[in-house]
């Protein structure tokens, strides 16, 4: 294995256990609250410090990274994982820690399938955001706390992680002053539920593999709801088996900040430069466990020409990750005939329809269309304070609001 990546600040670590047969909000909340309560207060505590990541790895056996079905026939199932479990934080981070900053947490979630590699290249074993559960303590990043689930279940997960990462002949000693264990919920079904049969496996519209995929945004302040809806993303397109040659391709459509003048509280909107940054720098954690930062990684600019705005290219392994300047609803969709698929928000739909159409009269296939679901979970016994800091967890315009009241406040 590689040499471990040093982190800058604290570099965290939760894993949690099986979710409940039934996902919702509530379930999630008795599953995984206490846990999660207690790392983030604990989390907190280094406020101030450097910046903290907390990388939340969520075990589901039902998940197999080298299926041969494709991955979007999963796709339903998952993103609604993703969705409770950004749900959550964004609700205990309102609840119990509103002070935290997102600019002073990042937080991202993986999904832990089972133990079958299969035909998977080697070099994609790191590839996020499903990894095979024994994958992780291999990782060549290196987290300076381990959180665990104080149950049975959580138990062996952590001693599992321990032991393997201490095995490792070139990695440092996991020291025990650094593994915390967090109070366990109540999940119920996953033990005797089993690994089971995905939601809509087999429905014909869930059998196409993808290998080029779309999504666009602002990114403005990147938060919660972006973090869903990337990772969703990159659970379209298909890893690379040791037989293929082609790479993946995922197009980032990013705003340009002309067309976001009229926003709410628009003189702290980012460039596009810093939102550019924000994105890639999120999706290469989440897409490769190996690589510390996209400065590892081989990127190429290409400036504005009369079909895209200026685009940024990083090379991973079998995969090409395009951040483009959009100037329209449309983007690269509709100037780029090879792009198999479009992932949206709920929130975004028509525009998927729209694109469509206009492939439609240009002749061209249309694309299959993934819809993330929102993040609008209402915080329990909520006050009007905490609705505004569940807010500013997922809403780049209250984000924004309080920057410039801070501002104000401050004289600057």
């Amino acid at each position: 294995m590689e040499s471990q990546m040093k982190p800058q600040g604290k570099a965290c670590l939760l894993l949690l256990p099986e979710p409940p047969t039934e996902i919702s909000l509530s379930t999630f909340r008795a599953a995984y609250g206490p846990g999660l309560q207690s790392a983030l207060s604990k989390i907190n505590q280094w406020a101030g410090q450097d910046p903290t990541s907390l990388d939340i790895c969520l075990f589901c056996n039902k998940i197999t990274p080298s299926r041969d079905l494709p991955r979007s026939a999963s796709f339903a199932y998952v993103q609604s994982l993703l969705k409770q479990m950004y749900s959550l934080l964004a609700v205990v981070l309102a609840e119990q820690t509103p002070e935290l900053e997102d600019e002073s947490l990042d937080i991202r979630i993986y999904i832990l399938g089972n133990k079958d590699r299969g035909e998977l290249n080697p070099n994609l074993y790191f590839r996020g955001p499903i990894l095979a559960s024994d994958i992780v303590p291999e990782a060549p990043r290196q987290w300076t706390d381990v959180f665990g689930v104080d149950s049975e279940a959580g138990g062996a997960i952590l001693q599992a992680f321990i032991d393997r990462r201490k095995s490792i002949s070139n990695a440092e000693n996991v020291r025990l002053s650094d593994i915390h264990r967090v109070p366990g919920g109540v999940i119920t079904g996953s033990r005797d539920s089993g690994p089971g049969q995905l939601p809509n496996e087999h429905e014909l519209g869930a059998q196409r593999y993808h290998r080029s995929i779309a999504v666009g945004g602002t990114f403005d302040h990147l938060h919660l709801g972006h973090k869903l809806l990337l990772t969703a993303t990159a659970l379209v397109f298909d890893p690379l088996r040791s037989s293929d040659n082609q790479p993946c391709v995922l197009t980032i459509g990013i705003t340009t900040t002309t067309l976001l003048l009229n926003k709410a509280h628009a003189s702290v909107l980012e460039s596009w430069s810093v939102r550019e940054q924000s994105v890639i720098k999120f999706l290469t954690s989440i897409l490769d466990l190996s690589v510390a930062s996209p400065a590892e990684l081989k990127s190429e600019r290409f400036d504005k020409d009369e079909r895209n705005g200026t685009a940024i290219h990083y090379t991973f392994p079998g995969l090409l990750v395009r951040c483009v300047e959009i100037e329209d609803a449309y983007g690269p969709t509709i100037t780029d005939e090879d792009i198999d698929a479009l992932v949206v928000s709920a929130e975004t739909r028509k525009g998927g329809a729209a694109v469509n159409q206009k492939r439609r009269e240009k002749g061209w296939r249309e694309l299959d269309v993934f819809e993330v679901d929102v993040l609008d979970a209402n915080p329990s016994e909520s006050s009007t304070e905490v609705e505004q800091d569940f807010k500013s967890k997922i809403s780049s315009t209250e984000i924004r609001r309080r920057i410039e009241e801070r501002s104000r406040q401050s004289g600057v």
